[in-house]
């Protein structure tokens, strides 16, 4: 085997390469294992990448490249597609999936298609995720060990383009990390699938394993570019934090991750604590608990990571208590923190807390006597008995630590402990002399707390409460000489507070187009916003002195009919045969600047539209042939470059969301369908199928379907494109019309005339031109009018009949097949001789090679 080739694999028909390349490449991947000692590497690239041709590559790491590219494009894909998957489980059986109207949209609507039930379909999915995660590990550990270098210091478009380095490193480049960091951004939607527990719980496992074994660094560099986005999903989804938990456990990267992890907590998202009873609240104080639970089993190791955000946690929280109306949250924190800290051998930490230990003492001793202690007095106890610091460094506060301990004696069972633990220590570790005096406004308060739990078992904290008696000797009954202190009601009145705030400004250094994509980039965002002809002139200059003239002959030009015209316009498209100005292989100020422009209408979604003079260069871009050229040797690209078509085409989508009437725009787009590509496209696909077939508003469908007219009478355009036309916009948007009481607000009799007589019945000359692709969407439209306007074809019925019967004599098998459908729709609706009807069963046994059926 020395190439494979999609056509020879699973056939040229559209439902064939729909429905039979999973199956086709299932065996195709058992050929290879069995045979996969005697393949060599130029043998084994063609079949990745969607089985397109290549020429043979000499290093493996380019191959694995794109490989991880394909993978990460599928998990892309499913983010978007299993939402709707899972919605229609809730719809019900009898609505047509999403899955139909992408592949066969025509045979959906008529009932053509074997139909797949819903469990079999998710069980489908749920085995092709879970083999591409298992693939992914692979492919980490193999990009991991082929021992090439990290340049370090440059964007991923920039390092996309430098050339080769000499090997010796063992990791991961920094485009390779950028785009291995899609598998967590997408993947982890996919696990919304996996419902029964165990099934989840395998998942989350092979997703750690995946990331458990990549190096340090990459992993460090990795979840900097997707923790945000985690975050969000994690709050949907708290079984995403058992990944979390498990690398916090890895021993090759639970340093890395925690610094990560930490650091993230720590700079943006100590905010959501003001919210206590929030999803995002609950979800940080789990991750904190993730974190210091970590602390516990390797202390030495985090001590350095600590050291820099535990004063700063102290701080925010401290802060925060006294100008949050509900601190809860930020107290929560404090006690995670505490305790993780607790009987840990800290030196360098606890001596960097020690100036904070009195402010957060009197922090929380006035929050204890103000009017919100009540709901938090738990847990301010506890804070006051579990402070962060060596007993020598809280000798001087010993005395105001008295009150809390009396309290937390006469408290809940977890606090009596705390309380009994806390007073044992102090009795064991402190001399008698110095002791006596801290407890002296106590002592009596002290003694008889520790009285009130002298009782036999099996209440818990007799025997403890007696051993402390015991040690301190004669002193338990020194307090009997004084007068016991009767209960009093303090005056509940606490005056009025003012409490000034002031916003944080937190200066940062970040690469730039990490930047733009912050609330930080939120300036440089408006600044770029207003100077798009800064940005062009960088990256496309070559395209500028066209773009002028387009808008020359645009102003000098009458304006075009109205989308609304009933009439058939004629629309001509810019000419694409302009020789390229520069070789095929653009410069990376090209990319950069399309990049550019592409993250700017994501983020400013109204930008775009607002400047035409960018949209007209990128439809320059689109039509030029130097980027046809690159799309058509897509294996010469590096993983940013093969991205220009689809940052374009998500340009253009956002311009269309806005702008229905550029009808052209609309059309062009569907050339990228005549190109095999890596990069997935459904996502253009469902934009054609759900939200211009469906969604777009009957006149515009009318305006699309004349614009189509004349695209097809004109010839304008390849066969190859008006097949994509018609399978992607015209025959689902005809059938969502015709299903859904739009009809005659899309069509009218001229066009049903127009359709029969220029595109079915047109002069023998032209319809000879037809090649097969072609003839099979003419034949599944004219099914679809059959089906629909059955009573307002029957001044058409000679011309429908003479085209399908026709068909049925042609010698092509594909075409015969959709002949055979549509000419049973049409004797379903119309009288026909019985000669007629007698043949078409004969003609039927002659395709499928039956001579013996009669």
């Amino acid at each position: 085997m020395t190439s494979v080739g999609v056509s020879v694999l699973v056939g040229t028909g559209r439902a064939c390469f729909e429905s039979l390349r999973p199956l086709a490449y299932s065996l195709l991947a058992e050929i290879v294992h069995h045979v996969r000692g005697d393949l060599s590497l130029s043998q084994v690239e063609p079949i990745f990448e969607k089985g397109v041709d290549q020429q043979s590559m000499d290093e493996a790491r380019i191959l694995l490249g794109r490989i991880l590219d394909a993978f990460v494009g599928k998990f892309s894909n499913f983010k978007r597609t299993i939402p709707q998957l899972m919605e229609e489980a809730e719809v019900g059986k009898d609505r047509v999936t999403l899955r139909a109207k992408l592949e066969l949209p025509v045979q959906a609507v008529m009932n053509l298609q074997v139909p797949v039930e819903h469990s079999k379909e998710v069980n489908d999915y749920k085995n092709l995720i879970k083999t591409l995660v298992m693939g992914m590990k692979t492919i980490i550990w193999s990009i991991t060990h082929a021992h090439l270098p990290r340049p370090q210091g440059l964007n991923p478009q920039a390092l996309a383009s430098q050339p080769s380095a000499p090997q010796g490193f063992k990791g991961m480049r920094e485009d390779e990390v950028w785009k291995a960091s899609g598998v967590l951004k997408s993947g982890v939607h996919c696990l919304a699938l996996f419902k029964e527990k165990d099934e989840e719980k395998e998942m989350l496992s092979l997703f750690s394993q995946i990331l458990a074994i990549m190096e340090p660094r990459d992993l460090m560099d990795m979840f900097s570019l997707c923790m945000p986005e985690l975050f969000e999903c994690m709050i949907n989804n708290n079984q995403l934090v058992q990944i979390f938990a498990a690398l916090l456990q890895a021993p090759k990267v639970y340093k890395p991750f925690a610094d990560v992890l930490i650091n993230l907590l720590v700079s943006s998202k100590l905010d959501v604590l003001k919210n206590p009873e929030s999803d995002a609240t609950k979800l940080v104080l789990h991750l904190f608990r993730c974190i210091f639970g970590a602390v516990t089993k390797a202390p030495s190791d985090f001590e350095r990571i600590l050291q820099h955000h535990v004063p700063a946690i102290m701080e925010v929280c401290m802060k925060s208590a006294t100008e949050v109306e509900k601190p809860l949250g930020y107290m929560q924190l404090l006690r995670t923190v505490f305790r993780g800290l607790a009987g840990c051998k800290y030196e360098l930490l606890l001596r960097d807390l020690i100036p904070m230990l009195l402010p957060c003492l009197n922090m929380l001793l006035t929050m204890l006597e103000g009017p919100a202690g009540e709901d938090m007095k738990d847990l301010l106890l506890e804070l006051c008995l579990t402070l962060p610091a060596r007993l020598s460094s809280l000798l001087p506060y010993l005395p105001r630590l008295m009150k809390p301990l009396v309290f937390c004696l006469r408290g809940s069972d977890e606090l009596v402990s705390l309380g009994l633990r806390t007073l044992e220590f102090w009795v064991d570790s402190l001399n008698p002399d110095f002791l006596e005096p801290s407890m002296a406004n106590v002592m009596s308060e002290v003694i008889l707390a520790l009285w009130s739990h002298l009782r036999p078992v099996p209440y818990p904290w007799g025997g403890k409460a007696l051993q402390i008696l015991g040690k301190l000797g004669g002193r338990n009954r020194r307090f009997l000489k004084e007068p016991l202190t009767l209960e009093c009601k303090d005056n509940p009145e606490h005056g009025l507070r003012l409490v000034l705030t002031f916003e944080p400004s937190t200066p940062f250094l970040v690469p730039f187009m990490y930047i733009i994509r912050s609330d930080a980039g939120q300036p440089l965002r408006e600044e770029l916003a207003k100077s798009p002809q800064k940005i062009l002139s960088y990256a496309f200059p070559e395209i500028l002195p066209k773009l002028d003239a387009t808008m020359s002959m645009a102003a000098s030009t009458p304006p075009a009919t109205s989308c609304g015209d009933e009439n058939i316009v004629a629309v001509k498209s810019e000419s694409s045969s302009t020789a390229p100005t520069k070789a095929n292989v653009a410069s990376d100020a090209y990319f950069q600047g399309l990049y550019l422009i592409k993250t700017m209408v994501k983020l400013i979604p109204s930008w775009l539209q607002s400047n035409r003079s960018v949209f007209d260069t990128l439809v320059l871009l689109w039509k030029s042939p130097s980027r046809i050229s690159r799309l058509q040797n897509e294996q010469e690209l590096n993983l940013v470059q093969v991205k220009e078509s689809k940052w374009l085409v998500k340009c253009f989508l956002n311009y269309l969301r806005h702008e229905k009437s550029e009808v052209n725009v609309l059309f062009d787009i569907l050339s990228i369908f005549l190109f095999h590509s890596r990069i997935d496209y459904t996502f253009l696909k469902e934009f054609y199928i759900i939200e211009v077939a469906e969604g777009y508003p009957p006149n515009m469908k009318r305006a699309l379907l004349l614009h189509f007219l004349d695209l097809f009478y004109s010839k304008q355009l390849g066969h190859d494109h008006l097949v994509q036309a018609m399978q992607m916009l015209i025959l689902p948007m005809l059938s969502y019309a015709f299903q859904n009481g739009q009809t005659w607000e899309v069509i009218d009799p001229d066009i049903v005339k127009t359709i029969v007589e220029r595109l079915l019945d047109p002069p023998e000359e032209v319809s000879a031109e037809y090649d097969e692709a072609l003839r099979i969407e003419l034949l599944q439209l004219a099914t679809l009018l059959l089906k629909y306007l059955q009573s307002d074809l029957v001044h058409h019925r000679k011309e429908l009949i003479k085209f399908g019967w026709n068909h049925l004599k042609r010698e092509d098998s594909a075409s015969k097949q959709w002949a055979f459908v549509n000419v049973c729709h049409f004797l379903d609706a119309y009288q026909a001789p019985e000669k007629i009807i007698l043949q078409v069963p004969i003609k039927f046994a002659v395709l499928l090679d039956v001579t013996d059926v009669y």
